[in-house]
């Protein structure tokens, strides 16, 4: 039990899950000076930078995403179109 505990305290702390996974994402551990240094509204704001590269990584990326050796204009010659 005392587990199950820990684990939905640890989900319910939502500014200690997200300066968690930014530590992660910049390879800093969360104990170290630099983790520990980080305030709330620094977190929110690179959390925030962080959703707009992942937007503009999906945008960017959405056109290729089918099968980036397939040449359309190969395949209509080859067809006869």
């Amino acid at each position: 039990m005392m587990t199950d505990r820990l684990l939905s305290a640890l989900a319910a702390d939502e500014m200690g899950r997200l300066r968690w996974k930014l530590c992660r994402l910049f390879g800093v551990a969360p104990w170290s000076r630099l983790g520990r240094a980080l305030t709330d509204e620094q977190c929110l704001i690179l959390a925030g930078q962080w959703v707009l590269d992942e937007r503009e990584r999906r945008e960017t990326a959405a056109p290729a995403a089918g099968n980036p050796a397939f040449d359309p204009e190969r395949f209509r010659e080859l067809k006869g179109v």
